[in-house]
């Protein structure tokens, strides 16, 4: 049997995403979960979500957009760790990640933070039992969503589903977030409405600019 980790270092939330574009949705969660009590909150961009169409845009042009949103907030930072993980599939990504970061930070209590999407297919995911052994697991609801206790993930991790249902996520347990205020935010509708030429409250002027210079979703 594994021995159980001793943690002595504040605990860190991993939000994983495509940021096609990353948006203010994506920052009222980051601040969401460091109101949780997260100390420091990562954005995990992901060259490629296996259970998602191809991103339309270029891994390059994503992080940059992503570091625009970011800003000089300290608690929040921009990870390209998944980009550079060989892996034998791309479902091993995440897994693989948290296996390296627990390698090197063994005191450290991460949580992975996944949009609702994601949870519908995370017990597709390679390693998706030991994936949660890693780290806490949050899921994040988006617009529209619905059962999300009724997946077959959760359906078959009931037993490990966290018991708390505020501050930070036990080790090895999960736990859906309630609704993040501030409204709703769609990256497909924020590309919709770019390539219609509407204007969208969900970026900033800065990113406005990057994605007008670079000529992006149109």
């Amino acid at each position: 049997m594994s021995k159980t980790p001793t943690f002595t270092q504040p605990p860190v939330a991993i939000l994983g995403m495509s940021a096609d574009p990353a948006h203010k949705g994506h920052l009222k969660v980051a601040e969401a979960l460091h109101d949780l009590g997260y100390e420091r909150v990562i954005l995990l961009i992901t060259p490629q979500n296996p259970f998602k169409r191809t991103a339309q845009t270029s891994f390059e042009h994503r992080m940059a957009l992503a570091r625009i949103l970011v800003g000089r907030r300290q608690w929040l930072e921009l990870s390209d760790a998944e980009a550079w993980m060989q892996v034998y599939g791309e479902d091993l990504r995440t897994h693989a990640m948290l296996t390296h970061m627990r390698q090197i930070y063994p005191t450290t209590p991460f949580t992975f933070v996944m949009g609702s999407d994601n949870w519908q297919h995370f017990h597709e995911w390679g390693k998706y039992r030991d994936t949660l052994g890693l780290c806490g697991l949050l899921i994040v609801p988006r617009p529209g969503s619905t059962r999300l206790s009724n997946t077959e993930a959760a359906r078959e991790l009931a037993p490990l589903q966290d018991a708390e249902t505020t501050g930070v996520v036990n080790q090895g347990k999960w736990r859906i977030l309630d609704d993040i205020p501030g409204g709703p935010a769609s990256a497909t509708q924020i590309r919709r409405a770019i390539a219609e030429g509407k204007p969208t409250p969900f970026l900033t002027e800065k990113q406005l600019e990057y994605i007008h210079i670079h000529k992006l979703y149109s």
